[in-house]
């Protein structure tokens, strides 16, 4: 084909200058030798890859890699400690209250929590707002979200005007009116959770709270329970922060409305990925 591409006859195009293939395809590097071309090699690693070949390293030192098999007696604890959970009566279990900040990309990785802990014997609330509540109901069937006997759906307002709409809500919108509406709501949830005459579930003994949602933090404090803020930026976006510092250093952020500043910021985190090894 390259032969065919510098052919001056059969070909209407200019010469072959360079290659640019994929890391995979590494036969390539033989031909651009042959054909005396440069040529780069493009890595099409997504973040989340990205970020976990950066702990190859951490995870070899602590043994965790090579990866061994399970033995069968290993294979038998787990099953052993599945029945063993199973049996537990579920005043017994402990009780972890799930409230998601009211996106699909918040309530998406705090439900694979929630199912985490769920699978190791924990009772689950899991906390939408209405307005989300509803959504889910109308694309997934009005029994979507019966749940289990120890995973539950609850759901508080969000202080916005009730809409039909089927759209992420206004973000500052919905910040602010979480912020200043909800605590009482989710107060009112705690106590009923733990009401034993209304409740068929064991006390709240913990709060895995995202951490736009921190108003649960002064429940938590108030029921004496433990919480756990977690935050879900995506692969990318945790890459992106790691970058902050430097930025700032280099008087790159913040960000002036200049075509040429942000060239300059994309320039800059590009070549700074590209450095590590």
């Amino acid at each position: 084909m390259l032969n065919k591409l510098n052919d001056s006859v059969l070909s209407t195009g200019p010469p072959v200058t360079c290659i640019v293939s994929d890391g995979c395809m590494s036969f390539t590097v033989e031909a651009a030798e042959e054909f005396g071309v440069p040529e780069v090699l493009f890595w099409t690693t997504s973040a989340c890859g990205f970020l976990s070949y950066t702990k190859y390293k951490d995870l070899v030192e602590k043994g965790l890699v090579p990866l061994k098999a399970a033995s069968p007696t290993n294979r038998e604890r787990e099953r052993e400690r599945e029945r063993e959970m199973g049996s537990t009566r579920i005043s017994e279990k402990p009780h972890a209250v799930c409230i998601p900040y009211p996106a699909q990309g918040h309530i998406n990785p705090m439900l694979k929590v929630a199912k985490l802990l769920h699978h190791k014997g924990f009772h689950i609330t899991f906390v939408n707002t209405e307005y989300n509540h509803r959504r889910l109901l109308k694309s997934r069937g009005p029994h979507s979200l019966d749940g289990l006997p120890d995973f539950r759906y609850e759901t508080i307002p969000d202080g916005l005007p009730p809409t039909d709409s089927d759209v992420t809500q206004d973000i500052p919108a919905l910040c602010q009116s979480t912020t200043k509406t909800c605590l009482p709501h989710f107060r009112d949830l705690l106590y009923k959770l733990n009401d034993s005459v209304l409740s068929t579930s064991p006390p709240v003994t913990c709060i895995v709270s995202d951490g736009s949602m921190s108003f649960t933090v002064e429940a938590a404090e108030e029921f004496g329970v433990p919480e756990v803020l977690f935050w879900t930026p995506s692969a990318c976006g945790c890459l992106g922060y790691t970058k902050y510092k430097d930025l700032v250093e280099k008087g790159l952020v913040p960000l002036k409305r200049n075509n040429l500043e942000y060239s300059s910021v994309f320039n800059i985190i590009v070549t700074s990925f590209g450095d590590r090894k």
